[in-house]
C-alpha cells in the first residue's frame, strides 16, 4: 500500500505542470522558443525518480523441484537522481546526448531457500556514477509540445560497492560489484515556455551485466550458491529543465 501510495504521489508530482496548460498559451498559435532548434547545442539538468529491481535468474538450487518456483525474490525500493544534459542536434528531430548524473537506489533480496528466516534477507543501497550516451528522436513541434523517444548506453560506477570487502554472506554482507553496464529506453513530452524547456518522461533501465559477487569458499551455498545471476532492472520517472 505505501509503495503504491508513493508511485501515485511521484507520478502526480511529475505530472502537475500540466495543469499550467489552462493558463499559458502552450497549444495555441503563438510558439515560445521558436528559435530553439536552430541552435545545435543546449544543456540542462534532470531530476528523477528511481524505483530500481533486479531480475533475477536463479540456478537449480534456487528453484523448487516440484513448483519450478524461484525461491530468490527481488524487492525494488524507491531512490532519486540527477544529472546534466548536454545535447547536441543532429538534425532537427535527433539529438545526441549525455546526461552524466548519480542514481541512489535501494533493494532488498530474499533467500526463501534458508530454512532460518534470518538468514533470508539482504538489504543492498546502490549510487550508480553514471556515465550514459545515447539519442533522442523527436516529433515534429505541436505548438509548444514535442513528443519524444529516447535511448542510449551507460556505464554505471557503483559508489557503494563492497565488492572488495573480505566479508560475504556469512556475515550477512550481500556483494555487488563496482563495475556496471546497462541500457535504456524512454518516452516523454518537451513542453515549450518563454524561457526555458521542460520536459517529463521516463526511462526504462536494464542491466547488461552479472552485478552478483560470489561468495568465499567455505561460505554455505544459500545464497549467491543459489543465483546465475541478477542484474539490474527498473524505471526512472523525471523532470528536466533545459536553455
Amino acid at each position: 500500500m505505501k509503495r503504491s501510495f508513493l508511485c501515485v504521489f511521484v507520478l502526480g508530482c511529475f505530472l502537475s505542470p500540466f495543469a499550467l496548460v489552462s493558463q499559458v498559451n502552450l497549444l495555441g498559435n503563438f510558439k515560445y522558443l521558436s528559435d530553439y532548434d536552430k541552435s545545435a547545442l543546449h544543456y540542462g539538468f534532470y531530476i528523477g525518480a528511481p524505483f530500481y529491481n533486479y531480475k533475477v535468474v536463479p540456478n537449480k538450487s534456487g528453484t523448487d523441484k516440484e513448483t519450478r518456483k524461484y525461491l530468490v525474490e527481488s524487492r525494488s525500493g524507491a531512490g532519486i537522481s540527477s544529472g546534466l544534459i548536454l545535447e547536441y542536434g543532429l538534425t532537427s528531430n535527433i539529438h545526441a546526448r549525455f546526461t552524466p548524473g548519480i542514481t541512489y537506489a535501494t533493494r532488498e533480496l530474499h533467500f526463501n531457500n534458508n530454512s532460518d528466516p534470518s538468514h533470508r534477507l539482504r538489504h543492498i543501497t546502490s549510487a550508480f556514477l553514471d556515465v550514459p550516451v545515447g539519442f533522442k528522436f523527436s516529433s515534429d513541434r505541436l505548438g509548444n509540445y514535442r513528443p519524444y523517444l529516447t535511448t542510449d548506453f551507460r556505464y554505471s560506477f557503483d559508489l557503494e560497492s563492497n565488492e572488495k570487502q573480505e566479508q560475504d554472506n556469512a556475515d550477512e554482507v550481500f556483494r555487488t560489484k563496482t563495475n556496471n553496464f546497462m541500457c535504456s529506453f524512454g518516452i516523454g513530452i518537451d513542453i515549450f515556455f518563454q524561457y526555458f524547456k521542460f520536459s517529463v518522461g521516463s526511462n526504462y533501465i536494464f542491466g547488461l551485466n552479472n552485478e552478483a559477487v560470489a561468495d568465499r569458499k567455505g561460505t554455505p551455498a544459500n545464497w549467491t550458491g543459489t543465483l546465475d545471476y541478477i542484474t539490474t532492472s527498473g524505471v526512472t520517472f523525471y523532470i528536466s529543465f533545459e536553455i
